[in-house]
């Protein structure tokens, strides 16, 4: 009898929910279960809960405040560094500014939603569209629909109704999306709607000026601040610099003719060009892209042409005009940095630069294992994660690397294995990343380089 009464007492003792930390890597953070549901920041606990959604749960990037939807009997609030805020039937997504000085989260109240900005509701509607909630240090933009269509919402203020809203963009005080009337598609910048076209398939904004891509009939156009470019059979891969200065996408005139064109003069005919991998390298009026001739790809880079290989993955531009990328010829795969073929691997990585472009780091395969190789010093692992080499501003390096035998990963800062890397962690955070952005673990080394560098 004594033995069941102990395991009874067993069962009833706390039960983590969930285990993470800040973005700085220096705070734990845990939900737990007992009598309730409660958020323990480094060992404090904080008010208990009937429930605490997981998936309404946000850390700012400053590490600095932590915001969750929580339930008291039937109602939910959002909870700020542990005080809960007014009632709501529903609680949706929980944003913090880049400058983790604002907080943005969508609520439901009556069948109605809005969007509360720093405590202040905006104007109730049907619903949000996913993923659209966008704050920056000074303006909130969501797309929200109603009775008589879609609206874009920019700081509490409901723009005209239209059948859908597309590709919305923010860029400093800039908004920009694509608008739907019917079968009509336009863009709407800062408020004022363009031209009609069939479609629109591409936008950019860059220091007050609007780009995108445009199909008429069979015909299609880049428009520059309102600039039609001639008619081509096909346009892609529109790219501003970042000083909005210059602007470039790809033109095919007819099969087997596509060419860059940059502020509206064209380059040099290909068979083909990797629409993705146009970009402009900083402080540069010449953009850097991938191009075919014939059944070999290479690297266009200032105008001249690297070496032909079977495949090309996209360029890396780094600071102070470096730049590199990794080319496959048959089964060997070679880095090239700044031009300069290194030697072949049978896997390698794309390159990382430091942020003062002096460094210079990529993954490669040596049979079973995998190195970084760093400022050509290689430092062999069992396993190391694509994607999360990183420099940090102080130029030390981090990757994630994983020990077969132990069956776990750490975290390695300048070839030095620190802290464990907990599984669970890492696909709890890809399941709340939106759409696309799969930098969670990229960030979490950066963050553990800070740490180990205090």
């Amino acid at each position: 009898m004594k033995a069941v009464l102990v395991l009874a007492v067993a069962a009833c003792g706390p039960h983590l929910v969930w285990h993470g930390h800040t973005p700085n890597r220096r705070h734990d953070v845990r939900v737990v279960e007992h009598h309730g549901q409660f958020v323990e920041l480094d060992g404090v606990r904080g008010p208990t809960f009937d429930a605490i959604a997981l998936g309404a749960f946000a850390i700012s990037p400053d590490s600095a405040h932590i915001a969750y939807a929580a339930r008291r009997s039937h109602h939910w609030s959002v909870v700020v560094d542990g005080i809960d805020g007014p009632a709501y039937d529903g609680i949706g997504e929980i944003i913090y500014s880049d400058d983790g000085a604002h907080l943005a989260f969508s609520a439901e109240r009556g069948g109605a939603w809005r969007v509360v900005v720093d405590g202040r509701e905006g104007p109730e509607v049907t619903s949000i569209l996913a993923h659209t909630m966008q704050l920056t240090a000074g303006h909130v933009v969501y797309a929200a629909t109603r009775g008589d269509g879609v609206h874009v919402v920019v700081d509490g203020v409901l723009g005209t109704a239209w059948s859908g809203v597309g590709r919305l963009t923010v860029s400093g005080d800039h908004v920009a999306y694509v608008a739907r009337v019917g079968d009509i598609a336009l863009v709407v910048a800062d408020g004022r709607a363009g031209r009609g076209y069939d479609a629109i398939t591409e936008l950019a904004v860059a220091a007050g000026h609007v780009a995108y891509v445009a199909q008429r009939g069979n015909r299609w156009v880049a428009v520059v601040d309102d600039v039609e470019s001639p008619a081509f059979e096909l346009v892609r891969g529109l790219a501003f610099s970042a000083d909005g200065a210059h602007v470039a996408f790809a033109a095919r005139r007819a099969h087997d003719d596509t060419s860059v064109i940059v502020d509206g003069v064209p380059g040099a005919s290909y068979r083909g060009v990797r629409p993705a991998t146009i970009a402009f390298p900083q402080g540069s009026a010449r953009p850097t892209y991938v191009a075919r001739r014939g059944d070999r790809f290479f690297v266009v880079h200032d105008n001249v042409e690297g070496p032909p290989f079977d495949d090309i993955r996209s360029p890396v531009l780094g600071a102070e005009g470096r730049w590199g990328y990794v080319g496959r010829y048959g089964d060997a795969w070679i880095p090239v940095i700044d031009g300069v073929e290194l030697r072949a691997f049978p896997w390698a990585g794309d390159p990382v630069f430091s942020e003062d472009g002096r460094r210079v780091a990529f993954l490669a395969r040596r049979g079973s294992d995998v190195s970084a190789i760093v400022d050509e010093t290689e430092h062999r692992f069992d396993i190391v994660l694509d994607g999360t080499l990183a420099f940090g501003p102080s130029g030390h390096w981090g990757c994630v690397a994983g020990d077969r035998k132990q069956r776990r990963f750490y975290f390695v800062i300048d070839g030095v294995r620190q802290a464990r890397l907990e599984v669970e962690e890492a696909v709890d955070a890809s399941r709340r990343t939106k759409p696309g952005d799969d930098r969670a673990l990229h960030d979490w080394v950066l963050a553990e380089i800070g740490r180990s560098a205090r």
